[in-house]
């Protein structure tokens, strides 16, 4: 796994706070990226290697924070009736009260799916990355994506469409990290005289 990269965290930051601010209704030039990007960097960095509790974990609390911080506002802020199963669905889904927290779901979500990849040999990682990328990205292309989701409450609908959105994205960030790091050791064995 590769050592914290201070500028990619902060980088991730901006991105994050871009989302939850055009959320709210406000634009910045670029701010439609922030999602990829965001996605992007976040498997690019720790590829399919990463320790799947600590990710999750590092995911899940900012996640209840801002779930609770936003039903709390929401609730005695704006006057909005305070309804149990949206509680419910805000602290499994992340789309009742506060609708920018769909993508810490998602990020968790595509995290647990990618991380089984670990236990395959590199050859094989890469086959199925590219492989589920091009499946995910025909599954988005021919409107299954909406077909599957599109019948749900969209306290569900939103979250689980746009995980298989940011799919294709979290699985090339994973390729393209992974393949930096094998031209890395590629490039230290022949400096190293090895083939």
């Amino acid at each position: 796994m590769r050592k914290y990269d201070a500028g990619v965290g902060a980088l991730k930051f901006l991105m994050a706070n871009l989302v939850v601010w055009m959320h709210f209704g406000h634009c910045l030039p670029g701010q439609t990226l922030a999602v990829l990007v965001f996605a992007f960097y976040s498997f690019f960095y720790v590829g399919c290697t990463y320790d799947l509790r600590k990710r999750v974990v590092r995911i899940l609390w900012p996640f209840w924070w801002w779930g609770a911080f936003s039903v709390l506002f929401c609730v005695f802020a704006l006057g909005e009736p305070f309804d149990l199963r949206r509680v419910g669905l805000q602290f499994l889904f992340g789309h009742a009260y506060c609708t920018p927290l769909w993508f810490l779901f998602s990020l968790g979500a595509c995290s647990c799916l990618i991380w089984p990849l670990r236990f395959c040999g590199p050859k094989a990682r890469v086959l199925i990355l590219s492989l589920m990328s091009i499946l995910s990205l025909l599954w988005i292309w021919s409107g299954l994506n909406h077909k599957s989701f599109g019948w749900m409450p969209s306290e569900l609908q939103y979250p689980l469409g746009r995980t298989f959105e940011i799919l294709p994205v979290c699985l090339i960030g994973c390729l393209a990290g992974w393949a930096r790091t094998a031209g890395r050791l590629t490039n230290r064995l022949a400096l190293a005289g090895g083939t």
